[in-house]
């Protein structure tokens, strides 16, 4: 791994560590801002929604198979 930093491979490249780096102020803000707070949690009630869903449509086809032999087997 020594060969990656030589100091041909870096000929005219400035170092992050000199003085004469320019820096550029980030706007002061929260890491999460309220806009993505809310769309995370709108995700995750939909997502929750369609497994819901989902299960609540499988358990309706087992009922009907289940009532479906008892009436084959009624008559």
């Amino acid at each position: 791994m020594a060969g990656l930093n030589t100091q041909k491979r870096n000929a005219g490249l400035e170092s992050s560590q000199s003085s004469n780096v320019h820096t550029v102020p980030i706007a002061n803000r929260a890491s999460f801002d309220r806009v993505t707070i809310a769309l995370h949690w709108t995700t995750v009630v939909l997502v929750l929604a369609l497994l819901t869903t989902a299960l609540l449509h499988a358990q309706s086809h087992a009922w009907h198979r289940r009532d479906a032999k008892r009436l084959e087997a009624k008559s």
